[in-house]
């Protein structure tokens, strides 16, 4: 994690400290707001993220009514290791949702 972070959620979050963060990042869950997301949404994520739960992308795709969900097996966070292809998928989603 970078080294801004820490400190910055710290102070953000009004935690006791790092091992308080965990306990006050919980909280800040909006799951119970994704049934209420009604424009088109694309959720792109690698299966093997480090960064955030590949859970929350899928709650996220199940939940939000108009949700696309682009799961990348073998790939981290953002799936960079597959721009090329989601790059063209979010173009296309784009163009059909804006067009």
């Amino acid at each position: 994690m970078p080294e801004v972070m820490v400190p910055t959620l710290i102070r953000t979050l009004a935690a006791m400290g790092i091992a308080d963060l965990p306990r006050k990042i919980s909280t800040l869950s909006l799951r119970h707001r994704y049934r209420d997301i009604e424009i088109p949404l694309l959720v792109v994520s690698g299966a093997d993220d480090t960064l955030t739960s590949t859970c929350d992308s899928l709650e996220l795709a199940v939940d939000a009514p108009n949700a696309q969900l682009v799961l990348y097996a073998d790939d981290d966070h953002c799936a960079m290791g597959h721009a090329e292809h989601w790059s063209a998928t979010s173009t296309r989603f784009l163009r059909e949702h804006l067009a």
